[in-house]
């Protein structure tokens, strides 16, 4: 503990001195990347006819060399354009505007682009206006209004700048009240006359910058008497069409509902929720925000109707970015990403720049509503990106600048070609770079164009030259670019472009040659020529027809004969190439003339055998089956070999089979196989294998944990301790430990414990264990001076493991759990001794035993030979024999009384009764120690169900298929509770007279009338 608070004073007085950690503390320190160009926007000019202008380009740049042009409506601006040229400072200057035919067609919007060492930065548009003041589009009119009914006076005019409006009644500035509105449009509105309102009114417009007035014509308003009778409501025009406003945020917004009717019309403004919200004429928003915009009605009534008109107002906001893209470095063949997220009203839209051209579209180049993501990158992808968000309230601009963290990468591939090569593939080859030191793989890209618009396909990898791109959609013209991967990737290659679809047409033909022999001849097509490189190799394939492929050859030319035909029999034949292996091309059928009863089925060759088809049994073990059409089959040829391994079956020993199936037995589990199948008939002529049948053998269950011991700890914990299974099959997963004081109880009942596959050393209770194959777990809580049944299983991905027998423990065996000491040389030195001293007597007895009972069966053989004699001349004699009961509840020996003292080794197999009754004959041979074999023949008592039992240790080849952990153990922990004899009459892979030697494989023919009869005595 002190140890501990000494180094963290140390480590504290250290942080301490050296000052407080960076917010970056741990981070790669990745250097900034400043723009190489700073840029400000030009602004709008508005100049008077006749004057000169000038447009302002702000920028800069550390990077000598900085240059500056114009775009007017976004084309470039000649340099010997005389109406305007840029001076030095990047300003754009304008000699004159608007006097003459040169200065026509000047203003409209311009930007300034900013370029320096091979990035470009672009400005956004600035107008340029000549200022202008024309007439009147509307003048006011007479009008005559009853009094306190509302009236509209109109006025507008041409005017830029816009033109400021005012108005006068009777010669005289309009007086300051509420009742008169200025409309947008430039029309007064008064909300409700009086007496006082009649007289003459005009209006006068003044363009400030020209510094120009103009007057409207002089109208008469007059305002008539009340009505004396009802007026239904009526809405007036306001010359806003359609009841649109729009402002921007922060600006104070009106809505006018001017509505004439008698009596004077109630009003009521309705949001968009039928909310009523005011009563006034003119409904106002000061600072109208974006939550104001909407739908509103203008509802109206008197006693004459109800009328009601609906407004829209419009509040916009100008965009602005809450996300903008950081200037990095990138390596070569990465992804690349640029956020740029903007916010505004309406909802901005979003468009990239690169170097002050619009970023094109491109498959590997995805523009996101808020991120640009750039896949594969090349050096090219360098530059300046500008991202814009533009609404109809302004727009606004960020830039981000990438650059290669490496400026010399490898050569790209060279000589890239492409060509076409079935309906969903094209064949691409190309050649190393002549300075590529050391080349890791190649990656190829291709894409194809839709709409004009570049469309992703997929992506490649290898590492030779040469590559067949499949999966891509039927004929579509592909371009496609390869890059090289050394330690670092390079740039890619030029683009080449093909179209998918095979070329060419087979056009088999097949000529006869005589009856039994054909020629077929054909063309070449896209396909044949493999995408490696490799010369044409062809595969003829004929059948019966209808039939699967039966026969197949190779050949390298354009033309190919077959023979052995069978007569008046229907063929069907096709070429494909050799390395395809499933093909749907088409077939040629034929019938060779002649007769076929004048032909010997032994002459012919065999037909390959159909429809080869293997069944899962075990993991170990394979049922493979197949139909045969041939006539005259003799036999047949198995091979064998595992997937992936390039064996000829001519070369290698061929499981032999005289029926149409075999069981194929020790098998590699979760191992893949091949198997080909081969007719030989009477003839001695050999048929080709059938097609490859491939299948996979499941995953087996661990086998057995070893060594299961324990030792006590204390009166109620054991520690338990065993080692791994021999045979894992595949990676352990944990152990089941199953327990129970009671061995009557049903496996379910048990008490079990799961152990990790992966206990660390502390944690294990055996202590003198040090490899990682010795697991221990201790057992607590148990009944002191109580006997329990323990066993371990073994737990994969595949299922529990084989069980291991079960052993007992009682924590009163020993009485010290101290750990024995380590024993001396000297010990082991006696062990050792003691251990070839035991040897050696124990061979020197056996030696004895074995003498002894040889002159034991002598005298027996002598004595016995002399009572047959003796009883033959009675007709009384029987052998002795020793069988179990039908029931396995007591042994029945029959033993001849000349013998019965003098036979140790029956006298301690069995008891001291004898039945008097006469047994069966038995052959005067028979040994009571082993098995008796009856091959091709029947035992004659078959035991019953309940007494068939392999071993109690042994494990059902389908264990991994169990449905419960406990299920598989129940027979053999309830069947050893009274021990039975083995019965191997059911045993189904037992070889008798199979004809092959040291042959793995046994048919099930072979064993079919074999049976074992289990004559050992019980015990």
């Amino acid at each position: 503990m002190a140890l501990r608070i000494l180094q963290f004073g140390v480590v504290f007085a250290i942080g301490y001195h050296l000052g407080p950690a960076s917010p970056f503390a741990g981070a790669v320190d990745v250097p900034e990347v400043p723009l190489s160009i700073q840029l400000k926007d030009p602004q709008d000019v508005t100049v008077s006819r006749g004057q000169s202008a000038t447009l302002r380009c702000d920028a800069q740049s550390p990077t000598p060399g900085l240059q500056i042009t114009w775009l007017h409506n976004d084309q470039p601006i000649k340099s010997n354009d005389s109406r305007r040229h840029v001076q030095r400072d990047g300003s754009l200057y304008f000699p004159k505007l608007g006097d003459g035919k040169k200065s026509k067609n000047l203003t409209g919007e311009y930007r300034c682009r900013a370029s320096v060492q091979n990035v470009s930065m672009l400005s956004n548009p600035a107008k340029l206006k000549v200022a202008s003041f024309g007439d009147f589009d509307k003048q006011p009119s007479n009008l005559s209004v009853p009094e306190s009914q509302p009236a509209v006076l109109f006025c507008n005019i041409n005017s830029v700048p816009a033109a400021q409006i005012k108005w006068e009644q009777n010669t005289k500035p309009l007086p300051h009240n509420t009742r008169y509105v200025p409309l947008p449009t430039g029309a007064l509105l008064i909300t409700k006359t009086h007496s006082s309102d009649a007289g003459s009114y005009r209006c006068i417009a003044t363009n400030s910058l020209l510094k120009k007035t103009k007057n409207s014509k002089i109208v008469e308003l007059t305002v008539s008497s009340v009505p004396s009778k009802t007026v239904a409501p009526t809405f007036l025009p306001l010359d806003i069409l359609p009841n649109t406003t729009t402002v921007l945020a922060g600006e104070d917004a009106y809505l006018h509902c001017a509505v004439s009717g008698w009596p004077i019309p109630t009003v009521q403004w309705l949001n968009n929720i039928s909310v009523v919200i005011s009563n006034s004429s003119v409904l106002q928003f000061r600072n109208a925000s974006l939550r104001d915009a909407g739908n509103y009605t203008c509802t109206v009534y008197n006693a004459g109707g109800r009328i009601s008109q609906r407004y829209l107002l419009e509040v916009h906001q100008a965009p602005y970015f809450n996300v903008t893209p950081t200037s990095k470095t990138y390596p070569p063949a990465k992804t690349v990403r640029l956020d740029c997220h903007a916010l505004g009203s309406p909802k901005p839209k979003i468009y990239w720049l690169k170097n002050g051209e619009p970023l094109q579209n491109a498959a590997r180049i995805k523009k996101h509503p808020t991120k640009l993501v750039i896949s594969h990158t090349f050096t090219s992808d360098s530059g300046i990106y500008q991202c814009f968000a533009v609404n109809a309230a302004g727009r606004v601009w960020a830039a981000a600048q990438l650059v290669p963290t490496l400026l010399h990468t490898p050569s790209p591939p060279e000589n890239v070609q492409c060509r076409p090569y079935d309906d969903s593939s094209v064949c691409l080859s190309w050649q190393r770079p002549k300075d590529a030191l050391e080349v890791k793989a190649y990656s190829i890209y291709c894409y194809y164009t839709d709409m004009e618009r570049e469309m992703p396909g997929t992506d490649f990898v290898t590492n030779r030259t040469q590559y067949l791109a499949s999966g891509l959609n039927g004929s579509t013209n592909y371009t496609c670019y390869v890059r090289l991967y050394s330690t670092i990737a390079s740039d890619r290659s030029q683009k080449v472009s093909c179209k998918t679809g095979m070329k060419g047409r087979r056009n088999l033909q097949v000529i006869p040659i005589n009856e039994t022999s054909v020629e077929l001849s054909w063309s070449r097509v896209s396909t044949d020529v493999p995408c490696d490189g490799t010369n044409e190799l062809y595969k003829i394939e004929w059948r019966r027809k209808g039939r699967p492929p039966a026969v197949s050859e190779r050949c390298e030319g354009f033309s190919y004969t077959i023979t052995g035909l069978a007569a008046s029999v229907e063929y069907e034949f096709r070429v494909i190439p050799a390395w395809a292996k499933s093909s749907n091309a088409p077939w040629a059928a034929y019938t060779p003339k002649g007769h076929r009863t004048n032909t010997n089925l032994n002459d012919l060759i065999p037909l390959a055998p159909e429809h080869v088809e293997a069944g899962r049994v075990s993991p170990t073990n394979i049922n493979l089956t197949w139909i045969d059409n041939n006539e005259n089959t003799r036999f047949y040829m198995i091979c064998m070999v595992e997937s992936g391994k390039q064996v000829d079956c001519d070369d290698k020993d061929l499981l032999i089979s005289a029926s149409n199936s075999l069981l194929i037995t020790d098998l590699q589990p979760n191992s893949s196989y091949d198997f080909k199948v081969r007719a030989h008939n009477f003839g001695d002529h050999v048929g080709p294998f059938s097609q490859s049948t491939t299948i996979r053998t499941p995953a087996d269950v661990p086998s057995k944990v070893l060594n299961l011991n324990y030792a006590i700890v204390n009166e109620t914990t054991v520690c338990l301790r065993w080692q791994a299974p021999l045979h894992k099959n595949g990676r352990l997963t944990g152990y089941l430990v199953l327990y129970t004081p009671n061995a009557d109880w049903p496996l379910d009942k048990w008490f079990n414990k799961s152990v990790s596959a992966a206990v660390e050393a502390e944690k294990r209770c055996w202590t003198g264990a040090t490899d990682d194959q010795t697991l221990s777990t201790p057992l607590v809580g148990l009944q002191p001076d109580t006997w329990y049944m323990v066993y371990v299983r073994a737990i994969s991905e595949v299922g529990l493991g084989n069980p291991v027998y079960p052993i007992q423990i009682n924590t009163r065996e020993i009485k010290t759990t101290e750990q024995q000491p380590e024993p001396s040389e000297d010990v082991h030195y006696n062990q050792n001794l003691g251990i070839i001293m035991g040897v050696t007597i124990s061979l020197l007895c056996l030696v004895f035993c074995i003498s002894c009972t040889i002159l034991v069966r002598k005298r027996c053989l002598k004595t016995r030979a002399f009572s047959r004699a003796r009883m033959a001349a009675s007709n009384n004699y029987y052998p002795a024999v020793a069988q179990y009961a039908s029931e396995g509840s007591s042994v029945q020996v029959r033993l001849e009384h000349s013998c019965s003292a003098t036979m140790h080794e029956i006298e301690h197999l069995v008891g001291d009764e004898c039945s008097n009754h006469i047994p069966p004959d038995t052959p005067a041979h028979l040994d009571t120690k082993y098995y008796a074999l009856e091959c091709n023949g029947y035992a004659e008592k078959k035991p019953k169900p309940q007494d068939l039992c392999c071993s109690p240790y042994e494990e059902d080849s389908n264990s991994n298929l169990k449905t419960s952990k406990f299920h598989d153990l129940h027979r053999i922990f309830e069947n050893s509770k009274v021990v039975k004899v083995p019965d191997m009459t059911n045993r189904a892979n037992r070889q008798c007279n199979f004809p092959q030697k040291n042959s793995k494989i046994k048919s099930n023919e072979d064993c079919k009338n074999s049976s074992f009869k289990d004559v050992r005595p019980n015990g």
